[in-house]
């Protein structure tokens, strides 16, 4: 009801009835609502606004400023998992022709992160911090894992708030595998925010 009545004073060209705090939800999300209110009353008053392509742009942040207050209060989640051979930057990797490897090939594995948490730092910079964990599966995936690798503390510092962001790993296939079909399972913990994602 309190989200209800404030979408009605947006409507009825009450910006700051429409922005004020509703207090019984989560901070997080009562930080979200505030940033998605304001993003959208800046859009709805574009059209009294002299220079447009300016007002879009002011609305276009504020409502990424309103996604990045929920990220934290949202699930971490592991949108692309890619085995490759080379990763120059976010988004840009070098995939093997095919899937097929040998024993004892090195290989990379690239995975995009979202909805992390981040900290600041003394000298101002925002960290990212996990613990990871690499499983070699059978391809049914019914007996436990034929290899395991821990990898924690894995930190990594920015000047300003990530809206990118990537893990890599390096991994050596096995040598003494049997030729088959295998899956890998990228275990990752965000130990700033104690989240957890698994994907194979």
């Amino acid at each position: 009801r309190h989200q209800d009545l404030r979408l009605l004073q947006l409507v009825a060209n009450r910006p700051g009835e429409a922005i004020a705090a509703i207090q019984i939800m989560p901070g997080a999300e009562q930080d979200f609502w505030q940033e998605l209110m304001l993003g959208l009353a800046q859009y709805r008053s574009i059209a009294a606004e002299p220079d447009r392509e300016l007002a879009l742009t002011n609305a276009a942040g504020q409502l990424t400023s309103a996604v990045r207050r929920l990220a934290p209060a949202a699930a971490l989640r592991c949108r692309r998992l890619d085995i490759c051979s080379r990763i120059f930057s976010y988004g840009r990797i070098e995939t093997f022709p095919s899937n097929d490897f040998e024993p004892g090939q090195p290989i990379l594995l690239y995975a995009e992160l979202e909805n992390f948490a981040t900290r600041a730092t003394a000298t101002g910079t925002r960290l990212t911090s996990f613990d990871a964990q690499l499983q070699i599966l059978h391809d049914d995936e019914s007996a436990g894992p034929i290899e395991t690798i821990d990898l924690s503390g894995i930190t990594d510092e920015a000047s300003s708030e990530r809206s990118d962001y990537y893990q890599s790993f390096e991994l050596t296939v096995p040598s003494h595998l049997a030729r088959g079909t295998y899956h890998i399972r990228v275990r990752l913990r965000d130990r700033i925010s104690g989240k957890a994602t698994a994907e194979v």
